[in-house]
């Protein structure tokens, strides 16, 4: 495209920006189907927009990201600065130190069944007027998801339908604009319970409460009702992967009950996935998806080696760009065992020898190989520390983290209770913020 035809083009998303209405030829949206994983079943919906309509939205994104970044309340994570890495990793150190401290602690993760397909766009506008969304870019993204759409799956095409609500996924304002809808649950469930701690991550909510039993039983109560009442209002119905969890068995079947005499639907593994992280909100330690993480890094290195018989150091480098990359995801959460850094050592090392057991020469290998360079894994557990304490690096969890160092720093006069203690990110805090020494200072000023 020449400097006239560009000039042209600015011109017309100009023009249609002056009119707030798109040509009548941009009407027309192609969903692609993405197989979902093994297990869950069905497809996702994508929607692929005209390349104008995608151009405009990325020109006027930093006036819808300004608007989202002030109608953000404090409990939404999937913010600037953000992670699911980060925010799932928080709920968990919370809960480790609510447990250390004699606490009950259970969480409800909610899932949306189909959120963007089922969302009704009146409600959309409604919700988002009220939060002052920016009416431009909200009325040119509601025409394009009245569009006509039709369905794309190796280059054919079914026929075009009229939908009568939901949103595109795949607009650049779908994330933004979903903020508004769940605004209100979100708002009314702090209101009441202060100290209640319910988050949203896009369409995912996460309520997770600590404290004496009877207060958890409370809160979830009346939080669960709220939730249940404000889905049905927007008509979105909640999915059957709405999981139960909490810090011993009993609980977690009071909380299940709750949500079924509610008509809640939900089921209680005992571990959930919270954003790509196990989480069991007691002192047992479970891992499935990390384990499957591992399984797959697994079938990565197998064919690597075949690569390293060739190009060992192209092998390493694959392997510490890829096959690591996504067995370390989740390590920051949990912390990596000497075991695991063990084997991570040993296959970067057998790489770098062309796809030969290393023995008991590793260091020597890796040494040789890299040079004075850090291995792979030299300073994954510094990097985690630094995680978790950026994490904490607020006056309010400190404390938090100083009440529990107290009651564990008493377990630790044994031996016995030091090897079986399971406040792992708790004591490495309590090491780098000195809590010996506050628990030493706030015990001399008692006496």
């Amino acid at each position: 495209m020449g400097a006239q035809g560009l000039e042209d083009f600015v011109q017309c998303l100009t023009s249609c920006e002056q009119r707030a209405a798109w040509p009548w030829q941009f009407y027309l949206v192609l969903e692609l189907l993405l197989g979902k994983k093994p297990g869950i079943g069905g497809e996702r919906p994508i929607g692929l927009m005209p390349m104008p309509c995608r151009i405009w939205s990325a020109a006027r994104r930093p006036i819808v990201a300004t608007w989202s970044k002030a109608a953000a309340g404090f409990w939404d994570t999937a913010v600037a600065g953000s992670s699911a890495l980060r925010v799932a990793t928080h709920r968990l150190m919370r809960a480790e130190a609510a447990t250390e401290m004699g606490f009950h602690a259970a969480g409800v993760f909610y899932d949306a069944a189909n959120f963007y397909d089922d969302i009704g766009l009146d409600q959309l506008i409604g919700k988002a007027s009220a939060l002052q969304c920016p009416l431009l870019p909200l009325a040119m993204a509601v025409q394009m998801y009245l569009a006509p759409r039709a369905i794309m799956a190796h280059n054919l095409f079914s026929d075009i339908f009229e939908p009568a609500n939901s949103m595109v996924a795949g607009c650049g304002q779908a994330v933004d604009l979903t903020r508004p809808l769940l605004y209100g649950i979100l708002d009314a469930a702090h209101r009441h319970y202060i100290f209640v701690v319910m988050q949203q991550y896009l369409d995912d909510l996460a309520l997770q409460v600590e404290g004496a039993r009877r207060q958890v039983i409370a809160q979830i109560k009346y939080v669960a009702a709220l939730v249940h009442d404000g889905f049905k209002q927007l008509s979105i119905p909640i999915s059957v992967k709405t999981a139960v969890v909490a810090s011993d068995k009993d609980l977690q079947a009071e909380v299940a009950s709750i949500l079924d005499s509610l008509g809640t639907p939900n089921k209680q593994p005992g571990v959930v996935r919270d954003l790509g992280v196990d989480t069991c909100l007691g002192k047992q330690l479970r891992r499935p998806t990390h384990a499957a993480r591992q399984a797959k890094g697994k079938k990565w290195v197998a064919k690597l080696k075949d690569l390293a018989k060739t190009d060992a150091r192209g092998a390493a480098k694959v392997y510490s760009a890829g096959a690591y990359c996504q067995q370390a995801w989740d390590l920051p959460a949990h912390g990596i065992t000497p075991t695991e850094a063990k084997s991570v050592r040993a296959t970067e090392a057998a790489l770098l020898t062309g796809g030969h057991k290393a023995g008991r020469c590793t260091s020597t290998i890796l040494m040789i190989q890299r040079g004075m360079q850090e291995a792979v894994t030299r300073a994954i557990g510094d990097q985690i520390k630094q995680f978790w304490l950026t994490i904490v690096d607020h006056p309010t969890e400190l404390k938090r983290y100083q009440r529990g160092w107290l009651l564990l720093y008493a377990k630790l006069d044994s031996s016995r209770a030091r090897s079986s203690s399971s406040g792992s990110r708790l004591l490495t805090i309590a090491g780098e913020k000195d809590f010996r020494q506050v628990a030493t200072s706030i015990s001399c000023s008692a006496t």
